[in-house]
């Protein structure tokens, strides 16, 4: 924020999280800034689900919240899309999906070719 990273921060893949009737839980999204030269990763629930998420950029630590929103840290490419692979989880009974009685669905956006 304080470098203003997100003033031309881009989309530059995603992938939609739908549940098993098709409605859109949430969206997983690698982001980038030209600005900063920083690649990560982003996961927002749909407004009208708001379940739990966690993300994970490649072996670094997970970053959870109740929703509707989770970012991993920011990592600085020399190269746009050196990042590791970008792993999302949402809630699919508003139980985060680490804890007892919690189910989620995972998805993966991979490395993108160089």
């Amino acid at each position: 924020m304080i470098q203003g990273c997100y003033q031309d921060a881009q989309t530059i893949a995603f992938h939609e999280i739908p549940d098993g009737q098709g409605q859109m839980l949430a969206t997983l999204q690698r982001r980038y800034s030209p600005t900063c030269h920083s690649e990560w990763g982003r996961i927002l629930t749909s407004p009208d689900t708001h379940q739990p998420v966690s993300i994970t950029i490649g072996a670094r630590a997970s970053q959870a919240s109740p929703g509707p929103v989770a970012f991993t840290d920011m990592v600085f490419v020399s190269n746009l899309s050196r990042v590791s692979e970008i792993k999302g989880t949402v809630s699919i009974n508003r139980v985060p999906p680490d804890q007892a009685g919690g189910a989620g669905l995972t998805v993966t956006l991979p490395t993108l070719p160089s």
